[in-house]
């Protein structure tokens, strides 16, 4: 089973490949210094709040450009809001 970092690092990766921002500017866009999302990946510490701010930035994304959301391991969407 995945852990919820690992979710959410896949979940940037495919943003990212999607045409998303790149990770210090993903880190900038939730207001979290530059280099959040490289600590994150690193296993740093990150708060709950700054994780639901890149899924808000993330899922604004994927809704504004019409991109599909892969639903995760287990058939659970990684963000709040997903289409049943």
């Amino acid at each position: 089973m995945k852990t919820t970092r690992q979710n959410l690092i896949e979940f940037i990766d495919h943003y990212q490949d999607s045409g998303g921002l790149n990770d210090r500017r993903l880190s900038l866009a939730i207001g979290s210094g530059h280099g959040w999302v490289s600590r994150l990946r690193r296993g740093g510490g990150v708060s709950l709040t700054s994780i639901e701010k890149a899924e808000a930035v993330i899922f604004s994304f994927f809704i504004d450009s019409g991109v599909a959301v892969e639903v995760g391991e287990g058939g659970d969407c990684p963000v709040e809001g997903c289409p049943d």
